[in-house]
């Protein structure tokens, strides 16, 4: 074999280790990129969850004539906001309005209110639903960081930054319901 044939075969290898190398990159970053879609989306199902189940508690304090008329106007029109929404970020700030104005709402729901089954059980699903957001939250992070850590090695930093791969933001949720029913109990 020829010295020339040698050093093409070495340059040769060299060459499609490295692209190898750069598709299993680009491929993981594809593929964690895809799984922060998906963890944001868990996300978003749990709020829209949380919203749905908030409209049902509203429509049984409505039923039982509550004197909350402004609280419940603010209700109607922070939740009509958030589902205009596509930001994660904007929706958490949304989301953590509609818990302060849920929490509001738990301090002006008269005690025999409270005591109905289909109420405790409302208010339950709305905890049990703020839960389930921690989690996806929790999921939803460590995805973001799994990514982010991705995308500043190498050689994925080099295809990050010629495919458009950008830092992700983390998820924060600082407003939680709080939980009458133990409180009551």
């Amino acid at each position: 074999m020829k010295k020339g044939t040698g050093i093409m075969l070495v340059v040769s290898f060299a060459v499609l280790a490295l692209i190898v190398v750069f598709v299993k990159s680009y491929t993981k970053l594809t593929t964690l990129n895809t799984e922060v879609i998906n963890k944001e989306s868990d996300i978003n199902v749990q709020l829209n969850r949380k919203n749905e189940q908030i409209l049902s508690l509203l429509s049984l304090i409505k039923e039982n004539e509550i004197d909350a008329k402004e609280l419940l106007d603010d209700f109607d029109k922070e939740i009509d906001e958030f589902k205009k929404l596509n930001d994660i970020d904007l929706k958490c700030n949304k989301n953590n309005i509609i818990s302060e104005l849920v929490n509001k709402l738990f301090e002006v729901i008269p005690k025999e209110l409270l005591e109905k089954e289909e109420v405790k059980n409302s208010i339950n699903d709305i905890i049990s639903t703020e839960t389930r957001i921690i989690n996806a939250k929790n999921n939803y992070n460590s995805a973001v960081d799994d990514y982010n850590k991705k995308i500043k090695s190498l050689p994925a930093s080099i295809i990050a930054r010629f495919r458009g791969f950008k830092e992700k933001k983390l998820f924060e949720i600082s407003v939680n319901i709080n939980n009458i029913l133990e409180v009551e109990e």
